[in-house]
């Protein structure tokens, strides 16, 4: 029905203007109702680019044109015809239907609109803020927007929740867009960070927490029972989440997971020491939400040739003020098999969240550069009674 429609419209200044078509260029048709555009005659410019579509009617860019024309005659019914057929054409083109989005949504043609914006959604992502911004307008909850303007795989779906991220939309929008995003498929493990770095900055924290343990899921070795740290035994291949162990790079320092050596499982995490300069370490850290009362903190530590009198150990503090809560296990130096290292605390109303990390200070001996390799498993931090 939409093409014989279309059709229509194009013919229906009559026969005079099939005739006309022949004797100027598409170019100089289009470019001269374009100047009558910018001279605000649009009347003068209907019928140039109504020629320029009777030469060529399988053109997705002049049926396009032809509804700018009569939108800006305010004849909006011809006009959404028009671009509903530009959006066929130009199904694969990802400039037409941007066009027509945009279009469309001028015309109040929402449904419309939304069809060929998801169709661009599903295409390509060059367009992903530009069709975002779109649908902004219209204020609609985030459910509303991916039920009816987001394509059903993957990638679109998480564009669009990163998009209402970075606008810091409200927290009940942000938690409906991620459930529909995580349904779609729509989320991996950087967008699953970046959503509970975001929460714990707004002090949602036991929110963030959950959030990230049903992110991971059922992954091998990312929870071991009232471990409140993930990842424990580093059998996982760290995701760099905040909720998660990070590994920054250190001149000097190599630090990687061992499937060769373990206290526990099948891996441990390796930190070799290159032994060029007595250097500050704190590069493996890991951040755990916690409530007030006691915790016990254990590790076990494997070292081998750890040289100098600083050596290798574990600093907790608290993530909101380091002074109220700042705890340092035994150091490790030399050559030994597995040993514990512990720590009993306990934590007060004011700290929502710890940093743990792995540590070894400056040495103020004359032989200080730090030479060797430890190896770090079965990390864990439990409610103490």
């Amino acid at each position: 029905m939409v093409v014989y429609s279309c059709a229509a419209i194009a013919i229906q200044s009559g026969r005079e203007f099939l005739i006309g078509s022949l004797l100027y260029p598409d170019a100089l048709l289009v470019r001269s109702g374009l100047q009558k555009i910018r001279n605000g005659d649009w009347a003068g410019a209907e019928p140039l680019f109504l020629r320029a579509l009777a030469r060529d009617p399988a053109s997705a860019y002049r049926w396009s044109d032809t509804g700018n024309v009569f939108r800006g005659l305010g004849r909006k019914e011809k006009a959404r015809i028009c671009y509903l057929r530009a959006a066929e054409l130009g199904r694969y083109s990802p400039p037409v239907l941007l066009r027509v989005t945009r279009a469309l949504f001028d015309l109040d043609a929402t449904e419309e609109a939304f069809t060929s914006g998801g169709r661009l959604l599903a295409l390509t992502d060059a367009y992903d803020k530009e069709v975002f911004r779109q649908y902004d307008y219209l204020r609609l909850p985030a459910t509303a927007v991916y039920d009816r303007g987001i394509p059903r795989n993957g990638r679109p779906a998480g564009a669009y929740f990163q998009h209402l991220l970075e606008r810091e939309a409200p927290l009940e929008n942000l938690r409906d867009a991620w459930q529909r995003a995580t349904a779609l498929n729509g989320v991996d493990d950087p967008l699953a960070n970046r959503y509970v770095e975001y929460l714990l900055k707004q002090g949602e924290h036991s929110t963030a927490a959950e959030l990230w343990r049903k992110h991971l899921g059922s992954r091998p070795g990312a929870f071991e029972r009232a471990n409140l740290l993930v990842n424990g035994g580093f059998e996982m291949t760290p995701t760099a989440g905040v909720l998660d162990w990070r590994v920054f790079d250190c001149p000097g320092v190599t630090a990687i997971r061992d499937s060769q050596v373990a206290h526990s499982g099948r891996t441990s995490l390796r930190i070799n020491f290159h032994g060029n300069s007595n250097l500050s370490y704190g590069h493996v850290s890991q951040t755990a939400v916690v409530a007030p009362g006691h915790y016990r903190f254990q590790a076990y530590l494997r070292a081998s040739e750890i040289t100098t009198d600083e050596g290798i150990g574990f600093l907790i503090h608290g993530n909101e003020d380091a002074s109220r809560l700042h705890v340092t296990t035994d150091r490790i130096t030399g050559t030994a098999e597995w040993i514990k290292v512990e720590k009993v605390f306990s934590v007060t109303s004011f700290t929502k969240s710890l940093s743990i990390k792995v540590i070894r200070n400056p040495s103020a001996k004359f032989d200080s550069d730090i030479r060797g390799t430890v190896w770090i498993d079965t990390v864990s931090l439990v409610a103490a009674n």
